[in-house]
């Protein structure tokens, strides 16, 4: 009973077993990319970011796989891309821009008033662009930005995160768990806060309208709009 009750624990459907797969995925790819590194020391920028990338994308969708999605068949059936109509769907993808920009622009105000020279978390987010060079480089991170991770990371952190969360009887804590797990998978602490915020917004619109196809969208479209500014900033 007890060894059940621990299997239960570790590999169930629960936030610690969510955010102890989520661990596990952290450490076999920082092991595999160190391998990479050893075994092909010299890269180029592109394929640097290409492979560890892919890297990330696969060790996650497999340990996805066989954490959750091979041994819950019928809770998979959950995660859905279904919404009412089109309207819906974008007034789902407008309420997050929205709400997006207005906690960025309250932050700002905040550290205006009380005349902060920085907040932490809150900072300039990384070019994605600028090591890739051009040509092939830029084609690979169109691609894996706005046609993969979007659905790969909206599908784990809104598809199964909320599925293994308390929703049901803890809702606030569990929506701002899944923002605080999706920040962490960024790696990018300099922009940590508004991801937080931004995920759980994402969970937040999962969560009403039964469907991860608003954070799809959302994603695609914000992926897009940080990829041509990041493209215009670094060809002037």
């Amino acid at each position: 009973m007890a060894l059940k009750r621990i299997r239960a624990l570790f590999f169930g459907k629960n936030i610690f077993s969510f955010t102890l797969m989520f661990a596990t995925t952290v450490v076999v790819v920082n092991l595999l990319d160190v391998a990479r590194q050893l075994l092909f020391p010299v890269q180029t920028p592109w394929l640097e970011f290409l492979t560890g990338y892919v890297l990330q994308t696969v060790v996650l969708i497999l340990i996805v796989y066989f954490w959750f999605w091979r041994r819950f068949p019928y809770d998979r059936k959950k995660i859905s891309l279904h919404v009412h109509d089109i309207w819906t769907l974008i007034g789902y993808v407008v309420f997050i821009f929205m709400s997006y920009f207005a906690f960025v622009a309250l932050l700002l105000r905040l550290q205006s008033f009380f005349e902060l020279s920085f907040i932490p978390g809150l900072g300039e987010q990384p070019s994605l662009l600028a090591p890739l060079g051009d040509g092939i480089g830029i084609v690979i991170a169109f691609v894996i930005a706005i046609l993969i991770a979007p659905v790969v990371e909206e599908y784990v952190f809104r598809g199964w995160g909320l599925i293994c969360l308390p929703v049901d009887r803890l809702p606030a804590i569990s929506l701002m768990l899944n923002g605080a797990l999706f920040a962490l998978f960024h790696f990018q602490l300099e922009v940590f806060l508004p991801l937080i915020f931004l995920g759980t917004m994402l969970a937040w619109v999962a969560y009403h309208s039964k469907s991860i196809l608003p954070g799809i969208v959302f994603h695609m479209i914000n992926n897009s709009l940080a990829f041509l500014v990041d493209y215009w900033l670094k060809s002037n």
